[in-house]
Formats: structure tokens, C-alpha cells, sequence
């Protein structure tokens, strides 16, 4: 009968420490103490842990060359030992050398000798490998999603502008056009009503209308004349009733109602076929008399007028709805003419 020799000490596969016979974990790290496949065959780490174990602590204590050398000595006897392939892996990953630490690994796995653990570490590399290139890629993505970003800004920028640009020109030109329709700016709005204190310009429907072609011809003919042509400021004929009416500057001091007649009597000399004229005086920018002058009236009054009487001494009979009140008569007739019935 066989004697059998006492039971053989077990190496961890992990740390390399010597554990008792039929341990099943490591002492030391507490890893499975499970023999490797063909762990009795030449170069198992059975054989070799001590010279395993001796480059494992040169690992650890940071003396690197001498580690790697040791391990390539191991292999130079064993290439097949797997341990060995993964201890030099650890070394070159703890170096930085990547690449290399990846190829130690891959080939200790491809022996099919490897624990686990060799495969897990294989694993892990890869996966720190493709999360180092990651960084590479993102920083391109994010330069390139800030220089697209810049852009877009840049084009909103000068959109902005464009129209900031487009509506400065538009009001700068409306506002050049209302100025220029005004007629020259102090004007009172051509049939604005008795009563408007003030003849600052307005805009919209008090605006002073542009002067149609007969309007400016009669202005022209009353200005060319003599000093009362003058005066005038703005004509407006409305050709669906023969009626006319003018803007005249007054001076202060005279009687305003006689210069009302003889503007009226102006305008009746150049065109005989207007029937009611209707004069508006202003000193400055006020309004100080509205009235009109029916030309069946003022030529009645004309043939009525004695040696020595003018036609402005006689505007009580010619001056028709005449405003403000102070500027009526004291005794004020009926003004209501027949020429002028259903005006």
C-alpha cells in the first residue's frame, strides 16, 4: 500500500501568500484558493510562486525594472504561465503604458490558463482605454457646438441690426414726409373748425392736405399781385360748389374785418365763378377771424355804395357767419343772404 505524503500548502492566485492545506480562501485577500487548470503542468505557479511572489513585491514596492525583468526571466523558462503574463500587465498599467499593459493581458487570457480575476483585469482595461478616448471626441463635439453657438449669435447680431437699422431709416423717412406735406409748418389745417386756439402743426386728419392743381394756380395768381397777394397762405378751392377758401396773415391793429372783404374781393376779381369765399385770418399761430362772402352780396353792396363809402366800410352787410361773436356787429342783421340758402 502507496504511503501518501503530507498535503501539499496552497498558493493564492492573486497575492501569491502561502495558505494551509484545504484552505479554500486566501488568508491574506481573502481570494478563492481554486487551483487553476493544469496547475500541476511545468511552470504552474505551484513551481514558480516564489519567484512569482518575490516580483509581486517588487511591484508593490515601486521598483519596476526589476520586477519586469524577474517576470521576463520566468518567462524565458515558462512562457506559458499566465501568471506571469498578468503580472506584467499590472506593472506596465501601473506605469501608464497602456497599450503594452493590454497586450500582457490579452495574451495571459488567450493561454486559457487565466483565473477570472486575469480576465476581469483584461476587461477593465479596455473599458478605461475607450473611456480615455472619449474625452478626445467630446472636447472636438463641444468646440464645435460652441464655434455653431458664436455663429448663430454673430447671425442674430446682425439680424437685429438690420431691422433696428430698417426701422430708424422708416421713421426718419415718415417723419421727413409728414414734414414736408405740412406745407412749410405753421399752417392751420385747411377746413379746420372756428375755434381752434392754437396753429401748431397736427398730424393724421388735421394734416395740411397737398394742393390740388387749381388750388395752387389761384394761390399763385393772388401772391404775384400786389401787397395784399401776399398775405396769403394756403388756397383751397372745392370745385363741387364754386367755393374758396383762404388763409391770410393779419397784422395787428388793423380792422380785421375790412381786410376779410377785400381778400374776398381779391379772390372774386381773379375768378368770377366762385360763388362764396371764406377767408381765415391769423396772427402768429392763432386764429382771430373766420367768415365768409357770398359774391351775389358783395356786388349788391358794391352798386349800393355811395360817393364817398368804400366796400370794406360796408363788410357789417358783406361779412356772412362770422367768428368769434366779438368780431360780429353791435346791431348784427341778418346775415342769412338768398345767393347763399342751403350752404
Amino acid at each position: 500500500m502507496a504511503v501518501q505524503g503530507p498535503p501539499k500548502e496552497i498558493q493564492c492566485p492573486e497575492c501569491f501568500s502561502i495558505n494551509p492545506p484545504g484552505s479554500s480562501f486566501c488568508e491574506n485577500c481573502g481570494g478563492t484558493l481554486a487551483e487553476k487548470k493544469g496547475s500541476h503542468s511545468e511552470g504552474s505557479d505551484t513551481e514558480v510562486y516564489q519567484e512569482l511572489a518575490r516580483t509581486n513585491l517588487l511591484r508593490m514596492r515601486g521598483q519596476h525594472k526589476e520586477a519586469v525583468d524577474a517576470c521576463l526571466g520566468v518567462l524565458r523558462r515558462y512562457p506559458s504561465n499566465s501568471t506571469a503574463h498578468t503580472l506584467l500587465g499590472e506593472i506596465h498599467e501601473e506605469q501608464g503604458n497602456l497599450d503594452e499593459a493590454l497586450q500582457w493581458y490579452e495574451m495571459a487570457v488567450d493561454l486559457g490558463t487565466a483565473s477570472d480575476h486575469d480576465k476581469q483585469k483584461l476587461a477593465d482595461l479596455r473599458k478605461k482605454l475607450q473611456d480615455k478616448s472619449k474625452p478626445a471626441a467630446s472636447k472636438a463635439q463641444r468646440r464645435a457646438h460652441r464655434d455653431q453657438k458664436k455663429m448663430v449669435m454673430t447671425v442674430l447680431g446682425l439680424a437685429v441690426i438690420l431691422i433696428v437699422v430698417a426701422f430708424i431709416a422708416y421713421t426718419v423717412g415718415t417723419n421727413i414726409s409728414a414734414e414736408n406735406s405740412d406745407g412749410g409748418g405753421g399752417q392751420t389745417a385747411i377746413g379746420a373748425k372756428p375755434g381752434t386756439p392754437s396753429m401748431a402743426k397736427t398730424a393724421g386728419a388735421d394734416a395740411v392736405p397737398a394742393l390740388a392743381p387749381d388750388d395752387t394756380m389761384v394761390l399763385s395768381m393772388l401772391q404775384t399781385d400786389d401787397e395784399l397777394g401776399q398775405r396769403v397762405m394756403t388756397v383751397e378751392v372745392d370745385p363741387r360748389y364754386s367755393l374758396v377758401t383762404v388763409t391770410a396773415m393779419s397784422a395787428s391793429g388793423e380792422t380785421l374785418q375790412e381786410l376779410a372783404v377785400a381778400l374776398a374781393d381779391h379772390v372774386f376779381t381773379i375768378n368770377t365763378s366762385y360763388r362764396i369765399v371764406t377767408v381765415r385770418l391769423v396772427q402768429g399761430n392763432n386764429l382771430v377771424l373766420m367768415a365768409d362772402v357770398d359774391q351775389q352780396t358783395l356786388t349788391q353792396t358794391r352798386q349800393s355804395l355811395a360817393p364817398q363809402e368804400t366796400l370794406e366800410s360796408r363788410w357789417s352787410d358783406i361779412l356772412l357767419r362770422i367768428w368769434p361773436d366779438s368780431m360780429k356787429p353791435i346791431s348784427a342783421p341778418n346775415q342769412a343772404s338768398p345767393g347763399n340758402q342751403g350752404f
